[in-house]
């Protein structure tokens, strides 16, 4: 058995440094496979660590135990099962692919199957078979869900969801007439660019005084027109219609009817955000 046999070997259980090595059976790596040109395996690779410069082909699957970096394509056609990838090109998965780790992409991600991991960073994502997160999607200011790709009728102006938001926020009285203690309560809920509030005022007794009466402190700004609100009475357990409230996009405030002698009221409705 010559020396060099036993260098190959050797060389080939801890690092492999090679322009463009091709594997047609399974790959195993103790060590590092650091590859300057492109790497072909059609069955598989199991290695603690990959770096390639150029593209990264694995039609089988792929087991690696540290950290996949590649500076250009990689394509699995079965999948993988990695620690961290780390691609600043196109990343294709034809089978599933578990990740542990991160899973950042510069350019595009596109997975026929599908994406099971913690944390997705991509610039663009690609699903048909759907995405899976334990973890919240976030997305940049001002970008959202685009749903272009579905039908969409005329005159549409977006089918960008680039919003949610939800909360509380404290309604002001203004030229009301109330005794006892009186509490205000706000909450409201947009999506994109519509806004649903509901405002709950509680006192010993509440009057209101038509054109005169309104809420303020509205948590947004309407788009340029008034929108109608429900008043009900919500003190007993067979509530009342108190007629309609009006929403002014003049001045974003609340504009109520007349009425009095009521201890609890809700108002609801919903507008549209500027």
């Amino acid at each position: 058995m010559s020396i060099e046999t036993e260098l190959s070997k050797l060389r080939y259980k801890t690092n492999i440094l090679e322009t463009n090595p091709s594997f047609s059976g399974n790959a195993s790596v103790g060590g590092n496979l650091n590859i300057q040109g492109e790497i072909t395996a059609s069955s598989g690779i199991n290695t603690a660590y990959i770096t390639a410069s150029s593209t990264l082909q694995i039609d089988g699957n792929s087991a690696i135990n540290g950290n996949l970096n590649t500076q250009g394509q990689l394509t699995a056609s079965n999948g993988l099962s990695v620690t961290y990838i780390s691609a600043s090109s196109t990343l294709q998965v034809g089978g599933n692919s578990t990740i542990s780790g991160n899973l950042n992409i510069q350019g595009q991600l596109t997975a026929s199957t599908g994406i099971n991991t913690n944390n997705i960073i991509a610039s663009s994502l690609t699903s048909s078979a759907g995405i899976y997160s334990l973890q919240n999607i976030s997305v940049a200011s001002g970008k959202g869900i685009d749903f272009s790709l579905n039908p969409s009728t005329a005159g549409v102006t977006s089918e960008v969801l680039d919003d949610y938001e939800e909360g509380t926020w404290t309604p002001a009285l203004v030229g009301f007439t109330t005794t006892g203690t009186v509490t205000t309560t706000g909450y409201y809920v947009k999506i994109g660019s519509v806004v649903f509030i509901i405002v709950r005022i509680a006192a010993t007794t509440i009057a209101s005084t038509s054109g005169t009466s309104r809420i303020t402190g509205s948590p947004f700004s309407s788009i340029g027109f008034s929108t109608a609100m429900g008043i009900v009475r919500n003190d007993s357990t067979t509530p009342t219609s108190y007629g309609i409230a009006l929403y002014n996009f003049a001045d974003d405030d609340i504009y109520t009817p007349t009425f009095s002698g009521i201890p609890s009221v809700v108002i609801s409705g919903f507008f549209l955000a500027a």
